[in-house]
């Protein structure tokens, strides 16, 4: 296994969050292209068995996603008063704070004191006017013809790989790089979306390494498989999902709800799995062949320790 980061350097704004389903979904549209419905379909069954390759949601700059987790004082034994009251203005100072700084983020996986750092604001979002064209008349529409769009506006996206199968690498760039050029989400016939991907050549130990772990936190939105760890701390989300522009037939564009974990949950176990997740089917009501990928890319972290896993005294 070989854990990769990327930066996605967007020449445009960004409609559509990066999350790591969508993109997941964006490549195989691209495969179905590129390679015809039969790769695809080889894919596809690949992934339900062992995806060749996760993908984290993409973070603004160097930034990562806020761990799920207790008061680090009052599950790691110090919790004197003085302490407690401490760490309850802090945590009234930062409950707010979506993103952590690397060091941040290595701290608190790793059950140390946070030295807390001024991340500033990592977006710029605003919301910009569109227009429907009545067809008939060349015009707008006299009724809700005009109408605002949130767009999100950032230099450099990270987005973290990790490869099970290494012979997956080319390919993936390859596709992510056309995906690149013609552009991400919603609104990319517009223009908007339009990135350039390049890869770091880094040492990822902040990630890929912990001390005395005993479980690991996700990066991704995801769907968990019977198989997952369900202890933990975890937020959890409804997505409503729209497929495909390229998909034949339907009236109906929208997927069915999902509840998808968040980044930053985290979860206990004894091993670090090499992902998170699995293939949720009949996520479209007109086309069952449709199907959410829905993985987590995993990383080890130290959680507290549950009463249960507390050594007995003789």
């Amino acid at each position: 296994m070989k854990l990769i980061r990327y930066r996605l350097h967007f020449r445009s704004g960004l409609v559509t969050p990066l999350h790591s389903d969508t993109l997941m979904g964006t490549l195989a549209w691209a495969i179905l292209q590129h390679y015809g419905e039969g790769e695809l379909n080889r894919w596809i069954q690949q992934c339900e068995e062992q995806p060749p390759f996760v993908i984290s949601n993409g973070f603004p700059g160097d930034l990562l996603p806020k761990l799920i987790l207790p008061s680090p004082v009052a599950t790691f034994g110090t919790n004197s008063k003085q302490d407690m009251i401490r760490e309850v203005k802090l945590n009234k100072q930062r409950k707010d704070r979506k993103w952590l700084t690397i060091n941040e983020f290595d701290a608190m996986r790793n059950g140390r004191s946070v030295i807390w750092e001024e991340a500033g604001s990592p977006t710029i979002s605003r919301m910009e006017p569109h227009v429907i064209i009545d067809r008939f008349t060349g015009t707008s529409l006299e009724r809700n013809g005009l109408f605002d769009i949130e767009v999100e506006y950032a230099q450099v996206y990270s987005l973290y790989v990790r490869f099970l199968d290494l012979s997956y690498q080319k390919r993936f760039e390859e596709l992510l790089t056309g995906v690149g050029q013609i552009g991400f989400g919603a609104k990319k016939s517009s223009g908007k979306g339009v990135f350039r991907l390049e890869r770091v050549d880094e040492n990822l130990a902040y990630l890929d390494t912990c001390e005395d772990s005993n479980g690991y936190a996700v990066l991704s939105c995801c769907v968990p498989s019977r198989y997952d760890s369900a202890r933990g701390f975890y937020m959890v989300a409804t997505k409503y999902g729209k497929v495909g522009e390229n998909v034949p037939g339907g009236r109906h564009p929208f997927k069915r709800p999902l509840i998808m974990v968040q980044p930053g949950s985290c979860f206990y176990s004894p091993n670090l799995p090499p992902y998170f997740g699995t293939v949720v089917r009949n996520v479209s009501p007109e086309n069952p062949k449709i199907v959410q990928l829905c993985f987590g890319l995993t990383v080890p972290v130290r959680l507290p320790k549950l009463d249960g896993d507390q050594p007995k005294e003789a």
